[in-house]
């Protein structure tokens, strides 16, 4: 799971497929609304969750499916590829540092990245 459009698309036609088995259920018919509403990782808020664990409940498949998406695409640190990045960022997140990040990283960036763990480590 690495690609937030590809991944928000699955879910949305496992969704729809949900609802048309389900014409009556209006909490599916919302889960579809906020999900489709999301343009990028950065619009995640824990509403799917929520509305899941409150109305929801796993009696559907695609409850566990939407908190697995959610709870993925909300730690920022899982967009960094580079094994050492995600480690350093990982550890920041957990020590409360403000980290901001960036969807584009330029290749000065990414050795500016690389200096910073061999600094710290």
């Amino acid at each position: 799971m690495t690609n937030f459009k590809a991944e928000k698309d699955k879910i949305l036609l496992e969704l729809d497929s949900e609802i048309k088995q389900n014409p009556d259920n209006r909490i599916l018919k919302s889960l579809y609304r906020n999900l489709n509403s999301l343009q990028s990782v950065s619009d995640l808020n824990g509403i799917l969750s929520r509305i899941v664990v409150d109305s929801l409940g796993y009696e559907f498949k695609i409850g566990e499916k939407l908190i697995e998406f959610e709870n993925y695409f909300s730690d920022f640190s899982n967009s960094i590829r580079s094994a050492e990045l995600k480690r350093l960022a990982k550890k920041l997140i957990k020590e409360n540092t403000r980290i901001t990040f960036s969807e584009k990283l330029g290749l000065k960036a990414k050795r500016i990245g690389f200096i910073l763990i061999k600094y710290l480590t």
